[in-house]
Parts: C-alpha cells; structure tokens; sequence
C-alpha cells in the first residue's frame, strides 16, 4: 500500500471503523485534498437476507451518506463488477438523484439485472442494467461504456462519480466467463475518469469489489490506477463498431429498447470530450 500511495502520490486513509473512514473522505474532498480515492470493501450484493460473501454494503452507503454530507445533487454508481449490484439497486431504485448502471454476467449470481430493470417511481430511468452474456471480453465491455454509459452520463450529469470495481470479470477469473483484460479495464477507467473530469470537477472514487485471481486483482487495479492517477490524460480507447447480429448490438439493443425513448442517443457513437 505504502508503495502504490508513494507511485500515484496519494494519500492513505485509515480508520477503526467505517463511519470513521467515511468521514475522513469527506473532509478530504471539501477541501479539496483529494478528487480521485481508491478504496477496498466487501461486497456489492446484500439485500434483506444476508449473503455469505457481502458483509458490507459499501458503495450504497457512501452514496447516500455523501448526499448528506455535501448536499451533492446527483451522483453516479458504475458498477462493472462481474455481479449484478443488486444491493446497490435496491437502495436506490426509487431515488432519482442516483443513477446506477451496472455490467455484469447475465444469466449469473445473484439472478438479478435485466435490462428491463429501470427504476421505480420517481427512480423510473436511472436504473440502467446492462446484461452482458458469457464470454464477453473488452470489445464488449469498452463498446458498452462509449455506447450506454457515456450517453447516460451526459444526460444526467452527475456531481461525483463512484465505481464498484470489481476485477472477476477478468480472463484469469476462476468464478466467472468473462474475457475482459487488464487493457480493458484501463480503457473503461479511462472513460470514467475522462466523465468526471467533465462533468463534475473530477470527484471520482473507486471501490475495489470482486476478484478471485491473482492476475485479474493485479491486472485489473494496475490498468484501472494507471489510468486514474496519471499526471497527463489518457487517451480514449476506439468505440468499436456495432455489427448487425454481433453480441455488442445485442446487448445494445436490449438496453435501447428499455431507456432509448428516455435517451435519443444511447447506442450512438458517443465521447465523454
């Protein structure tokens, strides 16, 4: 840790216990100590039963606490943890300050997210799934962030931005069925960072979620950190091409067909800058 934070020149937050860490984070973003945080947790998933690998729900917990802490309009949850964040979901599937999108393995654990799972209420349209089946890899990944996420960012322009960054969506995963690389996850940090620099003054912070290979974790918060914490901007990957009957159109199609008439130019050929 000590030479990751020497590497980015970050600064190490610790605490003995959540609402201790939590408030630390706070602080360092009003004054402006920091704008992009990285933070290890537990678990994406947990609803009203507890599940036997989530213990915290983490990510929800900054989003709604970080609202009453700085009165923050709207924030952004990307979830591209190879799970459906169905935690995540549920806490702010009626809230329309929160947009949560999420990538993830679908038909997969915990069963949850569809495209067709939009929202409720006033919530209705800031929901946005993104069911990615087996063996997808980066032009999948990449294709779904310049296609659907950044339209989506746009639309709504958040004031922060916080990623559920899970790394079992890697080759080397032994759980999971995806392809996606250590160049892929670079890229998708890329257009995360490349969003909230443009949207809302750089508040960025990433949770690191699942990950069950050495490779991945190593690959995947080593791509995701490069990109993030460099002094000069990283280049944007190439929006691949939609083909007609390719898995990225497919997986394009169901979401344009759940938000496109919130959304004119979801599927679109589309850059943060």
């Amino acid at each position: 840790l000590d030479r990751v934070a020497t590497k980015y020149k970050m600064p190490i937050i610790t605490g003995s216990t959540p609402n201790a860490v939590r408030e630390q984070i706070y602080a360092a973003f009003r004054k402006g100590v920091i704008r992009r945080l990285v933070l290890s947790k537990v678990g994406n998933f947990a609803v009203d039963l507890p599940d036997a690998n989530c213990m915290i729900q983490i990510s929800g917990s900054f989003g709604s606490r970080q609202e009453e802490a700085q009165r923050l309009g709207r924030i952004l949850i990307v979830d591209w943890d190879v799970h459906h964040g169905n935690g995540t979901q549920a806490l702010f599937e009626e809230d329309p300050s929160v947009l949560f999108f999420s990538t993830h393995q679908f038909p997969y654990y915990p069963g949850t997210g569809a495209a067709a799972e939009a929202g409720l209420g006033r919530g209705e349209g800031e929901t946005v799934n993104v069911p990615l089946p087996a063996a997808c890899g980066d032009a999948e990944y990449v294709g779904a962030f310049q296609r659907l996420l950044v339209p989506v960012a746009l639309r709504f322009r958040p004031e922060m931005i916080l990623v559920s960054a899970g790394f079992d969506a890697h080759r080397a995963d032994p759980l999971a069925s995806m392809e996606v690389t250590g160049e892929g996850f670079a890229a998708m940090a890329a257009i995360v960072r490349a969003l909230a620099d443009d949207l809302c003054g750089g508040r960025l912070a990433l949770v690191l979620e699942g990950g069950y290979a050495a490779e991945s974790l190593v690959e995947g918060t080593r791509g995701s950190l490069d990109a993030l914490l460099s002094e000069s901007t990283p280049s944007l990957p190439e929006t691949p091409d939609l083909e007609p009957g390719s898995t990225l159109w497919r997986v394009v199609e169901r979401v344009v067909a759940a938000h496109g008439h919130r959304n004119p130019h979801l599927g679109a050929r589309r850059s943060p800058r």
